[in-house]
C-alpha cells in the first residue's frame, strides 16, 4: 500500500507536517480574535477591557443624563449627585481597550453636563482619522491614566483638549486646537507631530515634555509650551502667544523657532540648550519670578 505523505507507518502526523498545521490553526484562532471588534453607534457606550472598538458612525452626545462620578447612579442635574457633578462622557473605554474612529466624529454639541467626550480607565488607545468636539472637555481619564492617539481632532471643547495633569499621553499627529482652556495636558508627554493653536489659555502643559514636530501658537491667557520639570523637543514653533512662548524647568530645544510671546519667548529655571533655534528674548526665573536674561536670544 503506497504510504500517505505525512503520515507515519503507525497513521499518526509526522513531527514537522503536525506543528505546521497546529501553528497554522493558531495563528488562524489568533487573526479571528483580534478581528473581532466592538460595534460603536450610539453615545454612552462603553468598550470593555481590552477589546478593540470600532466606531461606525457620527454620534451626536446632546444628551443629558449622566452618572454621579464615573461609577455613579443615573443623574440629570448636579444637584442629584452627592459629590455635585452629575458626570457625562460619550464613550468610555476601559482598562487597556481601543476605540477606532474610522474618520467619524463624536459630537457633544456644546453639552454643559461636566464630563468629557471620551473617557478613559487607565491605559487606552485611540485611532484616528476622527474628531471629538462640543464637551467640557475632549479627551480625559482618571487619575495617572495612560492615553496613546493618534490621527486624532480634538477641537471646540470648552475646557481642555486631550489629557489629565497626572496622565502619560503618547500623541502621534494629534490637533489639539481651538478649545476653551488647553489643547494638552498631563504628566509625561510625549508628542510627535502635535498642533495646539488657539486655546483658551495655554498650547501644551506637562511635568516632562519630549518629542518632535510640536506646534503651539496664539494661546490667547498663557504660555505656548509650559513644562514644570523638563521639555525637550525637536522643531517646536511657538508662536504669538499671550504668556511666555516656552516656562519651563529646563528646555532643551533643537531647530526650533519662539518669537512673538507677549512676555519673553523663552522663560526657564536652569540655563537653556538651543541648537539652531530663533528666539527673541529669554527670562531667568526664580520660582514665578524674572529675575534676569539668559542670554541666548536675539534680543537679550
Amino acid at each position: 500500500m503506497t504510504p500517505i505523505v505525512g503520515l507515519a507507518d503507525n497513521g499518526r502526523m509526522r513531527s514537522p507536517l503536525r506543528r505546521s498545521l497546529l501553528l497554522g490553526l493558531l495563528l488562524l484562532g489568533v487573526s479571528a480574535r483580534r478581528a473581532a471588534a466592538v460595534d460603536v453607534t450610539q453615545c454612552g457606550q462603553t468598550v470593555p477591557p481590552g477589546e478593540t472598538a470600532v466606531l461606525l458612525n457620527d454620534l451626536n452626545c446632546a444628551v443629558t443624563q449622566g452618572f454621579c462620578g464615573v461609577d455613579g447612579p443615573a443623574c440629570t442635574t448636579n444637584a442629584e449627585c452627592p459629590s455635585g457633578f452629575c458626570y457625562f462622557y460619550g464613550i468610555r473605554i476601559s482598562r487597556g481597550g481601543s476605540l477606532d474612529l474610522s474618520g467619524f466624529t463624536i459630537d457633544g454639541v456644546n453639552a454643559a453636563i461636566v464630563g468629557a467626550g471620551v473617557f478613559c480607565d487607565g491605559r487606552c488607545e485611540l485611532r484616528g482619522p476622527g474628531a471629538v468636539t462640543g464637551f467640557p472637555d475632549g479627551v480625559t481619564g482618571g487619575t495617572r491614566c495612560s492615553i496613546r492617539a493618534e490621527d486624532l481632532t480634538v477641537s471646540g471643547n470648552s475646557g481642555s483638549g486631550i489629557g489629565e495633569s497626572t496622565a502619560t499621553l503618547r500623541l502621534r499627529n494629534v490637533t489639539a486646537s481651538g478649545n476653551g482652556t488647553g489643547g494638552v495636558s498631563g504628566r509625561n508627554v510625549v508628542v510627535d507631530g502635535v498642533t495646539a493653536n488657539d486655546n483658551g489659555i495655554i498650547g501644551v502643559f506637562g511635568t516632562r515634555i519630549r518629542g518632535h514636530n510640536l506646534t503651539a501658537n496664539d494661546n490667547a491667557g498663557g504660555p505656548g509650551v509650559r513644562a514644570f520639570t523638563s521639555m525637550r523637543v525637536t522643531n517646536l514653533t511657538a508662536l504669538n502667544n499671550a504668556g511666555f512662548g516656552v516656562w519651563a524647568g529646563g528646555a532643551r530645544l533643537d531647530a526650533s523657532t519662539v518669537t512673538g510671546s507677549q512676555l519673553q519667548d523663552i522663560a526657564t529655571t536652569r540655563r537653556p540648550r538651543l541648537t539652531s533655534t530663533t528666539c527673541g528674548t529669554s527670562a531667568r526665573m526664580d520660582g514665578n519670578q524674572i529675575v534676569g536674561t539668559w542670554g541666548v536670544c536675539t534680543n537679550d
